[in-house]
């Protein structure tokens, strides 16, 4: 009997030595210990100086305030121990974050102000202006998306590092759209001829930016117009140094390669080697001189 016991006991004292997975069970606590928040509209994560060493941050967005007795009501970073602000103070509500080219970009809404003697519009539209951060502060963009009052945001992805947002407007900052638009850290463009119906989703497929389009029905007695519901970007063209992409190689498409390379946007990154410097501007016009 003694024997049996220590054959178990010495059996079991070899089993704990091996290395085990530990059981895989949930817990749901409260991580908010530093923050009140009101809202919480928008999460992402954020490597604010790439691959240096400064840890990643969860970044929240939406209505909130720090208990520091910061000014910043709508953004806050999270390293892991503690809640802070980031940037500073953002002038309205945040509703989405997308990354992209070490940069975070933030969509923020805000209603349209109107002149108390200036009748009422029906229905009040709303705005949505982007900003971007690399540190140190928040810079807002050009542009602004305005969209009917009872549909969703806008929302925001990122494809071959550009920007894109998608939902339901036709124009930004007087450029015209078609319920999709592209920012390459200079300025907004439409990708082609853009999408005729409301996009309420979008994501990065291994052959281009697909997109879901609403259906939209008006009058139930009337057959809906047939839409495609889902949609391919791709980016690419039949000229390499077509940087202003209307199709053709000449000097507005030197013009346009400079703005973009003075932004130090990744639009302007000819040799793809993932930074823009001199190399590119050789790079652009070898393939410039080349033509079509």
């Amino acid at each position: 009997m003694r024997m049996f016991i220590f054959v178990i006991f010495a059996t079991a004292a070899a089993l704990l030595s091996v290395p085990f997975a530990r059981a895989q069970c949930d817990s749901i606590v409260v991580a908010k210990p530093a923050a009140v928040a009101s809202s919480i509209y928008a999460l992402k994560n954020f490597d604010p100086d790439g691959p240096g060493p400064a840890p990643e941050l969860l970044i929240a967005g939406g209505e909130m305030a720090l208990d520091t007795g910061s000014p910043d009501k709508f953004i806050a970073a999270y390293d892991g121990a503690t809640w802070h602000t980031i940037g500073g103070a953002l002038n309205g509500r945040v509703w989405a974050f997308q990354t992209g080219h070490d940069k975070l970009y933030v969509r923020g809404g805000r209603v349209l102000a109107l002149i108390p003697e200036t009748p009422l519009p029906a229905p009040l539209p709303k705005t949505f202006a982007l900003y971007t951060f690399d540190g140190p502060e928040w810079t807002v963009q050009p542009g602004f998306i305005s969209i009917p009052r009872d549909t969703a945001p806008p929302g925001l992805i990122s494809y071959q590092n550009l920007l894109y947002a998608f939902g339901t407007f036709s124009q930004i900052n007087g450029v015209a759209v078609g319920n999709i638009a592209r920012f390459d850290d200079v300025s907004w463009a439409s990708p082609d001829a853009g999408i005729p119906t409301p996009i309420a989703s979008a994501a990065v497929g291994p052959d281009g930016l697909y997109l879901g389009a609403l259906r939209a029905y008006t009058d139930p007695a009337v057959p809906a117009p047939s839409f495609a519901l889902v949609y391919r970007l791709q980016r690419q063209s039949a000229c390499l140094a077509d940087a202003n992409c209307d199709g053709g190689v000449d000097g507005g498409d030197v013009e346009r390669f400079f703005t973009l390379w003075e932004a130090s946007s990744v639009a302007a990154d000819f040799n793809a080697d993932g930074g823009i410097d001199r190399s590119d501007v050789e790079a652009f016009f070898i393939l410039w001189e080349a033509g079509c």
